[in-house]
Order: structure tokens, then sequence, then C-alpha cells
């Protein structure tokens, strides 16, 4: 077995072992149906953890580095959300973010029976790379009733809701790329928005940040219109994650608050009358939404793939052939089988190992 078949078994073993405590959001561990069933509905690239039957938990496959630091999402009905930087901070994000935001009775229950199910969730915690104290930072505000209250969403008292999230988030990562995040965020919750710096200031945050910011931009005038090149990054690659963000910036948020279709053939219309990007990968990808609206199938994309990676730019074809596969699974109701065998095919030509098991892995039971 490979280190990560072995990693993704211990994953299950302490996964399996909460499946009791539904406050927990953790239900069904990681098996290959699962990974067939998130793999057809847009996302090859992901490898589920576990799910709840509602919302499925998982690391978006990365080229550039190890599973244990790709970066964690949630995928519910289609659409997808970046979770956390990393396996490290995935547990903890999820109970903040689906437990408590907003959730009283949730975030109650769970704070009364943490002490009955701390040694499942710490070793939980751990097999994904995090430490005690993260988990424990958590459990001791959801265990304190004055101060799990701010976590309730209360009309005229968005302010304490918000700051009680981003204190919190803060301290279960505070990576530099999340810091730049959670600051950036913070100033559009508020009021003073600013254009994005460039994406990898961000690292896994980046792509949520330009598809907010393309969002919010309209409300928040000290932003601005997002240049175009910014506006490109977010109709290439990864389309189905974070695609679907509200239009008002919040830490409280679900996959699935808006359609992704919509906002991405939106963010193509920005930059309609705009001259052409002089990449004609880039080009044929923004005239293809323009043109074909959210009836839009993927081919575009499935296209560029090929030309991408010819060209020598593999990870940028990985990401692209991301979106191909999403938008051909809102469109025709799953990911073609080719396009699976095509993902395959590009980790195998590029030695990406892990990549290639986590695609395997979504075609045992084709």
């Amino acid at each position: 077995m490979s280190i990560l078949s072995n990693w993704v078994s211990e994953i299950g073993q302490t996964a399996g072992a909460l499946g009791s405590e539904p406050n927990l959001g953790v239900v069904q561990p990681p098996a290959p149906a699962l990974s067939r069933t998130i793999a057809l509905a847009g996302f090859p690239g992901v490898l589920p953890l576990w799910s709840d039957g509602t919302d499925t938990v998982g690391l978006m496959a990365d080229p550039r580095s190890t599973p244990q630091m790709w970066p964690g999402v949630i995928i519910k009905d289609g659409q997808g959300l970046t979770l956390a930087s990393d396996a490290r901070t995935l547990l903890p994000q999820l109970i903040v973010l689906r437990v408590m935001s907003n959730s009283p009775d949730s975030t109650r229950e769970f704070g009364e029976r943490w002490s009955a199910v701390r040694d499942k969730a710490i070793a939980l915690h751990k097999a994904l790379g995090g430490v005690e104290e993260t988990l424990d930072t958590v459990a001791a505000v959801a265990s304190d009733p004055k101060a799990r209250e701010d976590f309730k969403y209360r009309r005229g008292e968005e302010a304490k809701f918000e700051a009680a999230h981003s204190a919190l988030c803060r301290k279960v990562d505070p990576s530099i790329p999340f810091l730049h995040y959670a600051d950036w965020l913070d100033a559009c919750i508020a009021g003073r928005g600013s254009t994005p710096d460039e994406p990898a200031r961000y690292a896994p945050w980046g792509r949520r940040v330009l598809c907010w910011a393309n969002r919010v931009a309209s409300s928040q005038p000290a932003m601005g219109k997002l240049p175009a090149a910014m506006v490109h990054r977010i109709i290439e690659g990864h389309a189905g994650v974070d695609s679907g963000v509200p239009v008002k910036a919040s830490w409280s948020i679900s996959p699935g608050a808006a359609s992704g279709e919509t906002a991405l053939v939106e963010a193509a219309m920005t930059i309609e009358h705009e001259p052409p990007p002089a990449d004609p990968v880039t080009a044929a990808l923004v005239r293809a939404l323009i043109t074909e609206g959210t009836t839009y199938r993927g081919y575009a994309h499935a296209e560029a793939v090929v030309i991408l990676d010819e060209r020598g730019e593999s990870e940028r074809a990985w990401e692209v052939m991301q979106s191909a596969a999403w938008w051909a699974a809102r469109s025709v109701g799953e990911t073609p089988e080719a396009m699976l065998k095509g993902a395959q095919f590009m980790a195998n030509r590029h030695n990406w190992a892990d990549v290639k098991w986590v695609v395997e892995r979504a075609m045992t039971n084709a």
C-alpha cells in the first residue's frame, strides 16, 4: 500500500469512530464509492474524507504539494467551498463554520459532549496532522455559554457575530496566507473592501478572494472593478470551488449559497467589452462563457487542457481540467468518463503519484 493509501485508511478508522456523533458532521468514512460519487459530481481532483450524507469534506489534490498540505474543501449539491488551508486545520475549521456558526443548539450540544468525544475527535485531528491545542481552543469556546453566544446571528449585532468568527478562525489557522485572507475579508465585511493582491498572497484562499471581490465590487466603491487578469483566473481553474459565494461578505457561508454557474458567467460578462486576452486559451474560455451562458458544457476548458499540457503548463492544465469536469457535470448530470480518463492520463504522464491515486480511486467502481 502507498503512503497516501495508509493515511486515508487511518483517517477512515478515526472518522468511523466518530460516526455516532452527528454534531461533528462525521458519519461516512472515506471509501472508493464516495470518491466515485464526488468525481462524477464534477470534482475528480477531490479526495473525500467523510460525509454526513449531505455535505462531503475532502482535500483538493494539488500536484505541487503533498496530500497533508492539500487545501480542505466542503461540497454540497455540486458546489464547493474552500474550508481549510490544509489537513491540519480541517476538523477545527469544519466545527467552527459548520457546527457552531449560527447553530446555537448544535454548538451547545457539542460543548456539552466534548469531554465524552474528545479522545475520538483528537485521534482524527491528529491523523490529519493537527495538534491538540487547536481543537481544544475551539471546544473551549463551544463549552462557554457566554462565548458561544457570539456565534449566533442577531440582527443589529452583526459586527459581534463576524468578529467572533474571525478571532476563532485566526487561532485555528495562524498561517500568514490565511491571516492575509482574514484581514481582507474583515475589511470587506466592514465595507472597506479593496482590490485584492495577487492570489498567491492568500495561497489556497486566493480563489475565494477573487470570487468574492468580483461579487461585492458593486457595493464597495473603494474596491473598484476587478482587473481583467483576475477575472481570467476566476474563469479558468477549479470552477466548482468558491464560485458560488454570496454577494454579501461574511465568515458564515455554506456551499451553494449562490449559483456558481451564474457567478462565473457574470464574471465573464464584466470583461465582455474589454480587449481580448493575449493568451488564445483564455480568450476562448471567456468567449465560451459569454456565448453559451449557464448552459455551457465545459468543452472549451477540455480543449484548453490539451493545449496547456502540450505547451508545458501542466499544473495550470490540471486546474482547468477540474473546471471542465465541473461544467460538464452541471450541464449533463455527471462528469463524462472520458474526462476522468483524461485526468488519469495527466497524472500518469507527469508522474503525479498521489494525484493518480485519487483519480484511480474514483474510477474503481466504473
